[in-house]
């Protein structure tokens, strides 16, 4: 009789899944003084539900299944850029109610950068598509690949 392995745990085996889920980006957390005040502005800015709390999050769902989780941070707050992909509609919504707050561009309290788009970013870089944005913060103005206004055809 073959001398049989000493007794032992089982051996690992990488299993592969069978369903295929491409890569996406599930949420990001927004790191802000006042979740409160940041959450609920941008949620009624851009019309979407109310943000829902979450442990320590105040966190707004978008509708391609991406969230923004908003968290208050005491320290310095490195502003971020954070582009919103809306239809024409939308785009005729929300963009009033951004021109309401009297600002050169889009930014929030905490100085992070905002923009409403009509069609994705890839596009808008190939040169062939419309961009219709609300915002477009200073670095992209001095920008010379960017058109000066950014709601004609580039």
């Amino acid at each position: 009789m073959a001398d049989l392995p000493a007794a032992g745990p089982a051996p690992v085996v990488a299993r592969r899944s069978l369903d295929v889920t491409p890569v996406q980006v599930n949420h990001t957390i927004v790191n802000v003084r006042d979740r409160k005040r940041s959450a609920r502005r941008l949620a009624e800015l851009l019309g979407v539900a109310e943000p829902v709390p979450y442990g320590p999050f105040l966190v707004i769902e978008l509708a391609n299944n991406c969230s923004l989780d908003f968290i208050q941070e005491d320290g310095i707050i490195h502003p971020q850029h954070y582009a919103f992909l809306v239809s024409e509609a939308k785009f005729d919504e929300i963009f009033p109610r951004i021109q309401a707050h009297r600002v050169p561009y889009w930014e929030d309290a905490d100085g992070h950068n905002l923009e409403i788009i009509t069609v994705p970013a890839r596009r808008l870089r190939s040169g062939f598509a419309w961009r219709r944005s609300g915002v477009m913060p200073p670095a992209a103005r001095a920008d010379p690949h960017m058109p000066a206004d950014p709601c004609v055809p580039t």
